[in-house]
């Protein structure tokens, strides 16, 4: 499991078990991208508290009060702590974590979309989120 910049949770109350990724063929696909905290957020009057976390196979994200938490040093699912704190998880077509590159995001989201543009075919990326989310980072 992976927090945001590496861990993520299931509210259940055992680990799952490791899993290869899952690809979806459909002409739609939703993706989600974590941004890195912005130098203001860092050094704030409030210390930064990261709260996503992205599971293993960069599908799912967990939102949760307090992720540090709900992980044991090696990752995995702290089962004291499962019902202790508010998580919701999200399961999406691929989700990248802050440590992302703009390489890999491109790779494994953009490209087969570019490609298929410049072959002649409709395509459409679309960067939707509210201001200051990270659409303009990603693109």
């Amino acid at each position: 499991m992976r927090q945001a910049s590496p861990r993520a949770s299931f509210s259940s109350k055992e680990s799952p078990p490791k899993r290869e990724r899952v690809e979806r063929q459909s002409n739609f696909k939703v993706v989600v991208r974590v941004r890195p905290p912005l130098p203001r957020e860092l050094s704030g009057e409030l210390p930064f508290q990261n709260i996503i976390a992205v599971d293993d196979r960069e599908q799912v994200i967990t939102i949760s009060e307090n992720v540090d938490k709900l992980f044991d040093e090696r990752g995995s699912a702290n089962m004291n702590a499962s019902g202790m704190y508010s998580s919701h998880n999200f399961a999406f077509d691929h989700v990248y974590d802050q440590e992302a590159s703009q390489k890999k995001v491109y790779e494994t989201t953009a490209r087969g979309v570019v490609d298929s543009a410049l072959q002649g075919y409709n395509a459409t990326i679309f960067a939707y989120g509210q201001t200051g989310t990270g659409k303009t980072f990603t693109m």
